[in-house]
């Protein structure tokens, strides 16, 4: 919180509060593929450029 890089609000100049959406959002912004999904990713492309023809 103290870069900023996170969303939060102190009211009172004290404790620190989170909205549960906003940090929810936050730790979720970053989304890694897995191995299937990138693999799948792969055999579609091949199909649309012709290269593999099932």
């Amino acid at each position: 919180t103290s870069t900023g890089a996170i969303p939060h609000y102190k009211p009172n100049g004290k404790k620190i509060y989170f909205q549960r959406e906003e940090l929810d959002h936050w730790l979720l912004r970053n989304r890694m593929d897995s191995q299937d999904e990138i693999e799948q990713q792969a055999a579609d492309y091949l199909i649309k450029k012709g290269a593999v023809k099932l």
